[in-house]
């Protein structure tokens, strides 16, 4: 089992770390959440609180696409 398959199925509850990047500001104004890894390989990388409170991705965020996870080893597996 890879480090990604741990993961598939999980929410992560996001916070801020600015690092000076412009995005920063703006994940307030998005009522950012966090990310969820749907599968192994499947990521929305964006997810918001809607009018409703309720969590849901938001796709406009990452220009209609989504994001994957994938294992990278550096010397060695």
């Amino acid at each position: 089992m890879s480090p990604r398959d741990d993961i598939a199925g999980s929410r992560w509850r996001g916070t801020g770390l600015d690092t000076g990047h412009p995005m920063f500001g703006m994940l307030g104004q998005m009522r950012w959440w966090g990310k969820d890894f749907t599968e192994a390989r499947k990521v929305d990388p964006i997810l918001v609180t809607d009018d409703s409170g309720e969590v849901v991705p938001d796709t406009s965020a990452t220009g209609g696409g989504g994001a994957s996870l994938w294992v990278v080893s550096f010397r060695g597996p």
